[in-house]
């Protein structure tokens, strides 16, 4: 499976500080890695079964 990289928004999200709200400005980042995550999520779960 393809891996992405994308060093600066990594760099980005590593300045957040752990237990604070993501800032709005990062929304549409955050949802996209979240919902890239389901997605392998669903594939590989529906191997293992």
């Amino acid at each position: 499976m393809p891996v992405y990289q994308n060093k600066t928004l990594t760099n980005v999200l590593m300045a957040v500080e752990i237990d604070r709200e993501v800032p709005p400005e990062l929304y549409n980042a955050v949802a996209e890695v979240l919902a890239h995550i389901y997605r392998l999520d669903q594939v590989l779960g529906k191997r293992i079964k």
